[in-house]
């Protein structure tokens, strides 16, 4: 129970408040703006107040910004992402599909496994994912699954919390300067955004590798009785 819990608390920490943080100081960098010296100096009395409050809007914005993540990633999926991201997979985890096939009959996810056709294998990823990370003994799938999640929760931080910080930049700064920051911003995004896709594909394939590792003894085990009846 202890390390179902701790890995509840690493997910929702590295997964939810460290993006929604980041997200709500792009915020208050603005908001610092407009209240000047003499407004920070009136909150100074509530800074244990202000820090709980902090926190708390920081998950919740993590939260949110995890279902916008999802809505955009499923959108880049539907315009084509998919395909790509499913041959990624293909190609990191480079197992035989007769074997896949094999495991997700010997797993009964289906019931029927006779029916399962090469071309849906990958249909059953969540399901093959949940399999897999429920054993002990696969917990670093756990970790590629955080770090998912986080990079995908820090994409859409910074893409949204840095369109304020953009349109607002004090007009007195040089064009130089202004565009350095817009090209950082860009430049960030489109890092944290490869962090993620690596990552997502990271936590399929190492699904799909262990998965078969998992139920490769069933099968295994079925021939070898198979091979001296």
């Amino acid at each position: 129970m202890n390390s179902i819990i701790e890995k509840i608390t690493l997910y929702d920490f590295f997964g939810y408040l460290i993006p929604g943080s980041v997200f709500m100081s792009l915020l208050l960098v603005r908001l610092i703006q407009e209240l000047g010296s003499d407004g920070l100096t009136d909150l100074k009395d509530f800074k244990s107040q202000l820090t709980v409050l902090f926190l708390l809007w920081s998950f919740l914005s993590g939260l949110i910004l995890s279902e916008l993540a999802r809505v955009i990633s499923d959108f880049a999926d539907k315009r084509g992402l998919k395909d790509r991201y499913v041959n990624s997979v293909k190609k990191t985890a480079n197992i035989d599909g007769s074997m896949l096939k094999e495991a997700i009959k010997k797993s009964k996810l289906v019931e029927n496994g006779d029916l399962i056709q090469n071309t849906d294998l990958l249909n059953y990823l969540p399901m093959i994912y949940g399999t897999v990370q429920s054993d002990e003994k696969y917990k670093r799938l756990h970790n590629y699954a955080s770090s998912e999640t986080m990079y995908k929760n820090l994409t859409a931080a910074v893409l949204l919390g840095g369109i304020p910080e953009i349109l607002f930049l004090p007009q007195k700064l040089q064009c130089g300067i202004i565009a350095g920051i817009v090209v950082v911003w860009i430049l960030s995004v489109i890092l944290l955004m490869r962090r993620y896709y690596r990552f997502r594909i990271k936590k399929s394939a190492y699904s799909l590798i262990w998965f078969i590792e998992k139920y490769q003894s069933c099968f295994t085990a079925e021939e070898q009785r198979g091979n001296e009846a």
